[in-house]
């Protein structure tokens, strides 16, 4: 951070002087636009309207500029100005309603670009298109869904708050994560982080300004070792110049099954199981009076409901000519469909930009968040109920819950759903504080440095108690575990652009370092024989009277990174991109800690083309071609290295068990490393009847090869297997995105989109003499 220092300590004396363009920008009817982007082109320059429409860009070098502005289903529109040292001048731009085209401006690795000389393959999801209107939801990933092509989003558990899995065009790995790197404010962090909760049910949606998910090599090399599964990158609102606002935004809503899993009732089971014993060549179990007499008890409807959902927040957001700010809060609660299912969130974010001089800038990005998830077993416990047998009571005669019934008919039986989800406690505090401070410095008016400092640091508790009046706790009187997570991450950037008007085409380069650094912490006890329920899992060492164990554990890692990045864009319509990372993982073996991930892109926009200028059939067509390497390094911490574990062992006569030190059943390997994967991307983007209707194509390949895989060795190596860099998976696929404007007017407006992906994974190569995997 000595750079972010150094603009601190740089007189504001010296800062030169620029001129001020000012301006009003407006849409159909001469209607103020609010939130629409203004750029100056060949500079760095860039800003968004505020709630009457009106922008200022300051520190504008003198000169003939060009001032694009551009806002959703609107085309872009531009004005020429002269700008003078020390003057301002006046640029109105309006706008005529276009194609469902996304703002003009889209967040990418390290920066913003505007959509139409961006090179890669990008999907994008504004909150007041898609997230904000929808349904409230506590999870940010869950609003991608149907929304950008080529993501697929599943929930892990079912549960509201409860971790879900993403996949940007399918799985790339079989033993490591897959999830992709998600980006807030700038600030990489990684779904589950530190095992201390999910922290993406720490961001209110009401929050999100914008989502970008990076797919193709192109745009997620410059994440290098960890872009191989996608990056998701979430940018969250923040003031604006020239309005003082304050929001409000509730909503209520319910949630129920909408069509339930038919399942057989008493009959139909007890006959099926006597079909199944008759074919084995043994008799009958259940009578015709058993099956006559025999009642049905709904376990599925038992154990769920309609839950509420409700979703509130409050900010306070405005700014001037120097700062910009935005204050809010919020809480957002969730019952589960399945009983004993619950989310809360209350949250607080404070993001603030200040301009200090026409050359220095300074700001932050700061949330905290207190979370709760309760959680008891929902996709386990919904799969039991549609199992179990129903002719078998919730209660026996004595209004005991009917516990384990062993091995019946020809399956096994498993614990009585309803008992678990109504007694079992399973829940989840959390604490989450996710912050970022930045400066800028324009060294001139073509270089600018850029410092950032952030933290993500975590707090959560785990509970989970099971008395003895139901099967997971009735052999033992009663069990419980408590467990603490605490964890840190750290990140330093140091950012240097460079902007030129080179020849006939604007020319910008992006260098960089990066380090970023992890240390986790976990505490855990447990206890058995537990005489009271009040207790809970509180108070183990005074209430368990056996079982009782304590486990402890630490982890660190850190990755340093140099990374680069220049576009060349030639007569505003041949565009190139080449983008370079170099990581350096602690992860990975003492061979192999380093390694490079370039890429490079191409697009043309011929519509800009002269020999198009004449037809009228389209409104804008752009080609796009890339290709690159990334990185996964999402395995667990020190595989590379040998390993020790504990053993128990008894010394002569003596009844006291000792504990001796050995060798881990996995051999480390010096040589380990990341996964490689290697993307092309071939696309086009296409628009017309004025861009109302826009159609994106993409079509990919992708190779991840030195897949991360344990190998097993022979026992007279003293150890059992060895995690390796071996075998090869494919991803190929096709993605469309249909935009449509179908009426659009000051109080009504139709807009469709209609999204298709098709990614077909196939396994290569496996380890020598592997023929198949057991995942498990």
């Amino acid at each position: 951070m000595l750079a972010l220092s150094l603009l601190f300590a740089v007189p504001q004396a010296v800062f030169a002087q620029g001129g001020t363009i000012t301006g009003l920008v407006t849409g159909s009817g001469e209607r103020p636009l609010a939130g629409a982007a203004v750029t100056v082109q060949g500079t760095t320059l860039a800003v968004r309207t505020g709630t009457n429409g009106r922008y200022t860009l300051a520190n504008v070098p003198a000169g003939a500029r060009t001032v694009r502005a551009s806002f959703a289903g609107h085309a872009e529109g531009t004005r020429q100005v002269t700008v003078a040292a020390g003057q301002t001048v006046t640029a109105n731009v309006a706008l005529s309603p276009q194609a469902v085209q996304l703002e003009g401006l889209v967040a990418i690795g390290y920066g913003t670009a505007a959509r139409r000389d961006v090179t890669g393959s990008i999907s994008s999801v504004r909150a007041e298109e898609a997230i904000t209107r929808a349904a409230p939801t506590a999870a940010i990933a869950t609003a991608l869904q149907g929304r950008a092509t080529g993501v697929q989003v599943v929930s892990n558990s079912g549960a509201p708050g409860a971790g879900v899995s993403v996949r940007v065009r399918g799985s790339n790995s079989i033993s490591a994560n897959s999830e992709p790197l998600y980006v807030i404010d700038g600030l990489p962090v990684a779904q589950g982080s530190s095992g201390t909760g999910n922290p993406l049910a720490s961001i209110d949606t009401n929050e999100i300004e914008s989502i970008e998910v990076l797919k193709d090599a192109s745009s997620t090399s410059i994440y290098g070792a960890r872009g191989a599964n996608g990056v998701v990158l979430i940018t969250t609102k923040r003031g604006q110049r020239g309005s003082n606002r304050v929001s409000i935004e509730s909503s209520y809503g319910m949630q129920e099954i909408s069509r339930n899993i038919p399942v057989m009732n008493s009959q139909e089971h007890m006959q099926f199981i006597n079909e199944t014993r008759v074919n084995r060549g043994l008799s009958a179990r259940y009578s015709q009076r058993d099956m006559d007499t025999a009642k049905t008890y709904d376990y599925v409807g038992a154990i769920t409901r309609r839950a509420p959902q409700m979703a509130h927040s409050l900010s306070f957001s405005g700014g001037d000519e120097s700062t910009r700010y935005l204050l809010g809060g919020n809480f957002s609660q969730q019952e589960g469909i399945i009983l004993g299912t619950n989310f809360e969130r209350y949250g607080l974010r404070f993001n603030l930009d200040r301009t200090i001089s026409s050359r220095f800038r300074i700001g932050n990005s700061l949330s905290l968040t207190n979370v709760y998830v309760e959680d008891a077993g929902a996709g386990n416990q919904f799969a039991t109920a549609t199992q179990y047998l129903p002719w078998v009571p919730f209660r026996d005669a004595e209004g005991n819950w009917v516990r384990d019934l062993g091995f019946v008919g020809i399956q096994g039986i498993g614990s009585n759903p309803l008992a678990t989800v109504s007694e079992q406690t399973n829940e989840n505090f959390a604490w989450r504080g996710i912050g970022s401070i930045f400066g800028e410095f324009d060294v001139t008016d073509a270089l600018k440095i850029r410092s950032q400092l952030g933290g993500n640091y975590g707090f959560s508790r785990d509970g989970v108690y099971s008395p003895s009046t139901i099967t997971q706790g009735f052999a033992v009187g009663g069990q419980a575990n408590l467990n603490t997570n605490q964890s840190r991450e750290l990140t330093a950037e140091n950012l240097v652009t460079w902007r030129r008007e080179l020849g006939p085409g604007n020319f910008d380069v992006l260098g960089g370092f990066s380090v970023q650094t992890s240390d986790f912490q976990s505490q855990g006890a447990s206890g058995q024989t537990i005489p009271s329920d009040v207790l809970n899992y509180n108070a183990l060492g005074q209430s368990a009277s056996t079982g009782r164990g304590v486990s402890s554990n630490r982890v660190e890692w850190t990755l340093l990174s140099y990374l680069g990045r220049a576009n060349y864009n030639l007569l505003d319509r041949y565009i190139f991109t080449v983008t370079g990372r170099r990581d350096g993982s602690s992860r990975f073996g003492a061979n192999n800690k380093w390694a490079f991930f370039p890429s490079a892109a191409f697009a043309w926009r011929a519509i800009d083309e002269p020999f198009m200028q004449n037809q009228e059939a389209l409104s804008d067509l752009k080609f796009r071609l890339s290709y690159g390497r990334t990185g996964n390094q999402a395995i667990s911490e020190y595989q590379s290295l040998p390993q020790m574990q504990t053993q128990f062992y008894g010394f002569g006569t003596s009844s006291v068990e000792r504990i001796a030190i050995s060798p881990a059943a996995q051999s480390g390997n010096p040589s380990l490393k990341w996964e490689t994967q290697d993307q092309l991307n071939v696309g086009f983007d296409l628009g017309v009847l004025s861009n109302r209707v826009s159609l994106s194509a993409d079509a990919y390949q992708s190779t991840t090869s030195d897949l991360l895989l344990s190998v097993e060795l022979p026992w007279t190596t003293g150890t059992s297997s060895q995690l390796r860099n071996v075998g090869a998976v494919r991803n190929r696929g096709v993605e469309f995105a249909l935009n449509a404007i179908v009426w659009e007017g000051d109080r009504f407006n139709w807009r469709s989109t209609l999204n298709f992906a098709k990614n077909v994974n196939e396994v290569l190569k496996l380890a020598e003499g592997q023929d198949f995997f057991l995942p498990g």
